[in-house]
């Protein structure tokens, strides 16, 4: 059964919308995201825990969640054997697919079950795909202490929280990549610096050396960077 409250949800998706708009500081889509898995667990009687997992190159990070019941199957997900429903549903290309999962029923994930229904109250799952990109992936995860806990009025109403949980994921991520950016061409510029005072180069020399090394040595760019930068001098056997 579902809370009549179709106003939270109204206005969460409203509110999303406008931070999505807006490009907003990660601490303020952080936040968000905080508020919108507990607006499911608040919105779906049955709905005890929820969290949200982001899958990209680098790292599996659980960005929202609304407790440590939630943090840590998520985090099982990420050593089981054979991973969980929700790291499954988030490599779907099917934005909102994801059926329940009774965890004392046969599934594809046994490890995660058994540990799930061992060490935490939780009972059945509700994997819900966010979004997939070439850079990363996401998915929602709603816990219910009750077998088969998701009647398909749940289903939906995790869904429209889904698609307005997308828009500010999807943000977060766009905002930690555009950091991530800023920290490399800083990082960029002060290694360059570094040359261009020691060797006498131009600024186009010195990223010109930097990448030669680069290949050379099969070290990144930013991670070649990063050495010249914290070294008391730069190694100049290897330049």
């Amino acid at each position: 059964m579902l809370h009549p409250d179709n106003e939270l949800v109204c206005t969460i998706a409203a509110e999303t919308t406008r931070l999505h708009q807006q490009k907003p500081d990660e601490a303020t889509v952080a936040a968000t995201l905080q508020a919108l898995v507990r607006g499911v667990v608040d919105t779906i009687d049955t709905a005890h825990h929820a969290g949200i997992v982001v899958i990209d190159a680098r790292s599996v990070s659980t960005v929202a969640a609304t407790d440590d019941v939630a943090r840590d199957l998520l985090r099982l997900e990420r050593v089981a054997t054979g991973g969980g429903p929700t790291l499954a549903t988030a490599a779907s290309y099917r934005a909102g697919s994801g059926e329940p999962v009774d965890l004392h029923h046969r599934n594809p994930w046994p490890t995660f079950s058994t540990y799930a229904v061992q060490q935490t109250p939780v009972r059945c799952v509700l994997p819900i795909h966010l979004f997939r990109t070439h850079q990363a992936r996401a998915a929602l995860a709603v816990y219910s202490p009750v077998h088969a806990a998701f009647d398909t009025a749940a289903v939906t109403t995790a869904a429209t929280f889904a698609t307005v949980i997308a828009l500010a994921a999807h943000a977060a991520q766009r905002e930690r990549q555009f950091a991530e950016a800023l920290a490399s061409r800083d990082i960029l510029g002060q290694a360059k610096g570094v040359l261009m005072e020691r060797y006498s180069l131009d600024s186009h020399a010195a990223f010109g050396m930097l990448k030669r090394v680069s290949m050379d040595t099969n070290v990144k760019v930013v991670a070649l960077a990063e050495r010249l930068i914290t070294a008391d001098h730069p190694p100049t056997d290897l330049l």
